[in-house]
């Protein structure tokens, strides 16, 4: 240590200091003879005035050592005030803090912070020094937590030797909190050692709430204790949410403690029950509690997918099964204790027979588990408020996961009856219309759909109030009006036909040609849902009206796409489990129909000679000489390098061409999809999860125009596919076409992607076209390619030619329907 050095090596310092600081007859600065501190201003100044007050200083040592203090720093100034201000200080211990000051590593913060430990009672240079010592290797946050520590009533040096201790051993969220602690008015040295006695016991999480606790204390730490012991025993749900509701600045002290002994401190079948028995206003208050603490449930949920690391990225089976036997432990500790209890001794014995295969499939296997018991134990209002906020979970989180719990707790609570939750959850409407929202856009909806004509009439005012806004807002919808009007009852859909053509008032407007087509498209594609009288009243609509030219809306230029004599795909695949899978089912897919691999020339980001171009020609050819024999290899380099393999044949004089590859990062991104716009390539296809997609796709695209490498020209040259091969959502869909200009047509799905669907078409849709005239519209596409949505594997599927497809091509300013 420095202080031990200097100690040891007393002679040798002052020899230092006489060395380089010998007294000079030329002054530093001007400094005239100090009676006080009064007339002083500079720091400089007010040092040496405190300095030369020191005991049986004199005048001659004063001169001498007054050199040495024109070199110091400003925070070693501060800290030879600090020790020169203790009242038994002597002159030759004065100097001797000089001395050692000039070769101590000081920060502004250590000399603040000595200050207030100076000032304490019981305090002594040797206690100076001890405390310098153990701050000089304090964290960043550490330090940040010390803060204010000096307000605390009645410190001793104990106490604050005992509090550095526990404040180096807390990790940053603890630090934080104890940083809050401090910050409290009027807070006794016993109440700063419990809290930070408590806080070093508790949760990140239970850090968060700790922190708002002591802002809201403010000035009145009496219940201080209290609160932290309680808050301590919260699980980390709870303790998030309590933390966003001690936000508000209106809380009182008591209210906070009333929330806590009346919800919060209670087990979740107790909040459930407790939830239902407050009034409007708390009800309110605990769901914008609720919704400002959601992130963490969401990001929790979300990352519970698979197994993941802490930044949520998928951890694949080669990697798991590659992991140490302590890792995989941590991986499988940090799960829901219900998940751990029910595979504890699966994974114990796979890991204790070193079967890491065994082991990575139970801890998978615990990973979905406690993705589904952390909704399970979340309450029916936590779980509103999370599916309000749909679009930043994961589609399997909120179709899979909360959804299915959330319908269950109605049927039991509610007699399977939404306006009944809603009204009893969220009684001043504060969140309705995003839960609506939500549900609708992730195609779950009609799953809350009561049957009674009444009921159904009250929900159907609530979406077409969000519906019935503008264009954007109507297309959101327009995916699941199909399923609404199944479940709606005969009258409750006359009502709905009613409200739409009440709703067109400009009937020109665009928004009005949308709902014209709404009322259009279900007359001609579903007459079977209308009665006799709404089959009459639509067509006098009409007769006055008119009908909308649909025909340009649903069909593609394909002689466009094949003036060339080629038809061209890009599918980007993922370096994960389903990633892999995906991939070797994609090219087993085409070497069934008769596709070859090679390199792409088209896309090629390879050096011609370079290594990896050369193992990949050598995997080619023993590929070719054996179909399906090296396509996991090529998957393996496709993972290292930016590998670009063409899977092909010729059919009707044209080449359909199917380039594969495995994402890289965000600059070789950019690069494939500048060459895939640039070559007028017609099909993207993007393969994975949903969580990939602005990876893969919306962020680089717009990354090249904001570069301006391309242009919005660009994109608009060519009416493109696009093939959406992950979990999707209508809002997902929304994106892509506003990104293209409403000019591209897409397969893609309000629910779940399936290789069963994705591979098979994407191969068939180029073979269909062609080997068919260029007239040929999507729903002729959709009929040719039926056989791969037989049982239902296409229920959520949206396919080009869909009601969405067509309002979104009337958004093309290209396009005037009339």
């Amino acid at each position: 240590m420095v202080v031990l050095f200097c100690n040891n090596l007393k002679n040798l310092q002052r020899s230092l200091v006489k060395l380089f600081f010998l007294p000079t007859s030329v002054a530093l600065i001007h400094f005239s003879a100090l009676n006080g501190l009064a007339s002083v201003n500079t720091p400089l100044e007010i040092t040496l005035a405190q300095f030369k007050q020191v005991p049986c200083l004199t005048e001659e040592r004063y001169s001498y050592y007054k050199g040495i203090i024109y070199s110091l720093s400003y925070p070693k100034m501060r800290a030879l005030r600090a020790f020169c201000s203790l009242p038994d200080l002597k002159a030759a211990e004065a100097i001797d803090v000089l001395e050692k000051l000039v070769f101590f590593p000081l920060s502004f913060d250590q000399a603040r912070f000595l200050e207030m430990f100076l000032s304490l009672s019981d305090v002594t240079i040797d206690d100076g020094w001890k405390f310098l010592e153990l701050t000089s290797s304090l964290e960043f946050t550490a330090i940040q937590a010390m803060g204010e520590f000096g307000q605390t009533d009645n410190l001793t040096t104990e106490d604050v030797y005992a509090m550095l201790n526990s404040i180096s051993l807390l990790e940053d969220s603890g630090r934080w909190a104890v940083k809050a602690l401090f910050s409290i008015q009027n807070l006794s040295a016993a109440e700063a050692r419990a809290g930070i006695e408590i806080i070093s016991t508790m949760s990140q999480k239970q850090h968060g709430a700790a922190e708002q606790v002591c802002v809201l204390v403010r000035s009145s730490p009496n219940r201080l204790v209290e609160i932290l012991q309680v808050v301590s025993t919260l699980n980390d749900t709870n303790a998030t949410n309590i933390a966003a509701l001690y936000i508000d600045e209106s809380l009182t002290l008591g209210n906070a403690l009333d929330w806590l002994k009346d919800y919060f401190s209670h087990s979740e079948a107790s909040q459930e029950t407790i939830y239902f028995t407050f009034s409007k206003p708390r009800k309110t208050t605990l769901l914008n509690s609720f919704s400002d603490a959601s992130d963490y449930l969401i990001w929790k949920i979300n990352n519970l997918h698979s197994v993941t690391n802490e930044f949520g990225s998928e951890i694949g089976t080669g990697t798991l099964v590659q992991s140490s036997s302590e890792t995989l432990r941590e991986l499988f500790e940090k799960l829901h204790p219900g998940a751990q209890r029910r595979y504890s001794k699966q994974f114990q014995q796979a890991i204790d027979t070193d079967r890491k295969y065994d082991a990575a499939a139970a801890l998978k296997q615990a990973t979905a588990l406690a993705r589904t018991l952390t909704a399970r134990d979340l309450t029916s209002a936590n779980i509103y408020i999370l599916l309000s906020r749909g679009s930043e979970l994961y589609d399997s989180s909120f179709r899979d996961i909360l959804v299915p719990v959330l319908i269950k707790r109605i049927q039991q609570s509610f007699n399977a009856n939404l306006l009944e939750f809603l009204i009893n959850t969220d009684p001043e409407n504060g969140f309705v219309s995003d839960f609506i929202v939500s549900c609708a856009q992730k195609g779950k909806l009609t799953a809350f759909f009561p049957t009674d004509p009444l009921e159904q009439r009250k929900i159907l005012d609530l979406v077409t109030g969000s519906a019935f806004q503008n264009e954007q807002s109507l297309i959101l919808f327009s995916a699941t009006f199909t399923t609404l009007l199944q479940k709606l009852q005969p009258e409750v859909r006359t009502y709905l036909l009613k409200e739409i053509i009440k709703t067109i008032k400009l009937p020109n407007s665009t928004f009005a040609l949308q709902l014209r087509v709404i009322l259009q498209y279900y007359l001609e594609k579903y007459p079977g849902l209308l009665s006799a009288s709404d089959k009459e009243m639509l067509l006098e609509f009409f007769s006055l009206y008119g009908t909308v030219d649909l025909s340009p809306l649903v069909v593609t230029d394909f002689s466009r796409w094949k003036q060339d004599g080629r038809l061209n795909s890009l599918s980007i695949f993922q370096h994960d489990d389903d990633g892999r899978s995906s991939y070797l089912s994609n090219s087993r897919n085409l070497i069934d129909h008769g596709y070859k691999p090679r390199l792409s020339n088209t896309l090629n980001l390879l050096p011609q000679n370079s290594l990896v171009a050369k193992q990949a020609r050598e995997l080619l050819e023993k590929e070719k000489e054996q179909p399906g024999s090296a396509i996991g290899s090529l998957y393996t380099l496709s993972v290292r390098t930016p590998l670009i393999v063409e899977w092909h044949k010729d059919l009707n004089d044209i080449e359909l061409s199917h380039a594969v590859a495995v994402y890289q990062d965000r600059i070789t991104q950019r690069q494939l999809l500048k060459l895939y716009i640039e070559n007028n390539l017609e099909m993207f296809a993007q393969r994975g999860h949903s969580y990939w997609r602005k990876e893969q796709l919306l962020e680089p695209m717009q990354h090249l125009l904001d570069a301006g490498e391309i242009t919005q020209q660009d994109i608009g040259s060519l009416n493109r596919f696009m093939s959406i091969g992950s979990c999707g959502g209508i809002r997902v869909y929304t994106e892509l076409n506003k990104l293209f200009d409403n000019t591209i047509d897409i397969l893609a799905t309000v629910g779940t992607g399936k290789a069963v669907v994705n591979d098979p078409y994407n191969q068939m849709l180029f073979e269909i076209i062609a080997t068919t005239q260029d007239t040929i519209s999507w729903e002729e596409i959709a009929q040719k390619s039926q056989s791969i949505f037989a049982e239902e594997r296409g229920s959520d599927y949206l396919l080009p030619g869909s009601l969405p497809a067509i309002l979104h091509k009337m958004m093309d300013t290209r396009t005037s329907p009339k």
